[in-house]
């Protein structure tokens, strides 16, 4: 068990550097625990450095219970704080040494801040609940999503209760706590042997924030019900639609 600590501006830097060298720069030895990396900010607290997780959205379940309101509201902005907690689960969040972009691991504030593998889970948890958290948090703890990357990236959305419950709607099957078959399905328009264009990912996450912006152009989306949104849709969504 680990006390929960966050990082001094020297631990930091370190983990940003392991971070952008993809692993090949090694951590010191104890380096969640040794003072001259990091500071223990809530000795009452201990975390299970074991523990593995069956996916994002549990690792978010786990540290939400552990982090009260206080250190919440004190610590969420704070990269030091987010990017402690990365590197406390990092062999199961880069699974196998393989590393994606550094805003993944390295809490940075500004424009990708809601790409942070922990910060993003936990927030979200925390702020939405379990069903728009298990629609936006991925199945897999090493994987970010790509329903995540076109919704959560957009606060116009996310700031809309309605069109945040459109989406679960369109996407999540309550039933089976999980998401709809084909949500996740890639774009592919081109030209198949019979000469018809393909329609693979039509009416799929991957489009629904454009189909939300075009909507907005004309109707206030932000402020409608989900039964109205659902008449306003192109036929491609008919699958989705409850």
């Amino acid at each position: 068990m680990i006390k929960l600590s966050i990082f001094n501006d020297y631990g930091l830097q370190i983990f940003k550097g392991f971070i952008e060298s993809k692993g090949a720069k090694k951590l010191p030895d104890n380096f969640l625990t040794n003072e001259k990396y990091s500071d223990i900010i809530s000795p009452s607290i201990e975390l299970d450095e074991l523990k593995a997780f069956a996916d994002r959205l549990d690792m978010a379940v786990y540290l939400n219970g552990m982090i009260d309101s206080e250190l919440f509201e004190q610590y969420h902005k704070e990269p030091k704080f987010w990017s402690w907690f990365c590197c406390l689960y990092i062999d199961q969040i880069v699974l196998n040494g393989k590393f994606s972009n550094p805003e993944h691991y390295f809490y940075t504030p500004g424009r990708v801040v809601y790409r942070h593998s922990v910060a993003m889970p936990v927030k979200t948890y925390r702020q939405y609940g379990h069903d728009i958290s298990r629609l936006l948090i991925s199945r897999k703890i090493n994987v970010w999503g790509e329903l995540a990357e076109q919704v959560v990236g957009r606060q116009s959305i996310m700031r809309s209760k309605e069109l945040l419950n459109f989406i679960v709607q369109l996407y999540y099957d309550k039933d089976k706590d999980d998401l709809k078959p084909s949500t996740r399905s890639k774009i592919n328009d081109k030209i198949l042997k019979d000469g018809v264009r393909s329609r693979a990912g039509e009416g799929g996450a991957r489009r629904v924030a454009l189909q939300i912006k075009r909507l907005a152009l004309n109707y206030k989306v932000d402020s409608m019900d989900v039964k109205n949104l659902n008449l306003l849709l192109p036929s491609e969504y008919d699958k989705f639609v409850s």
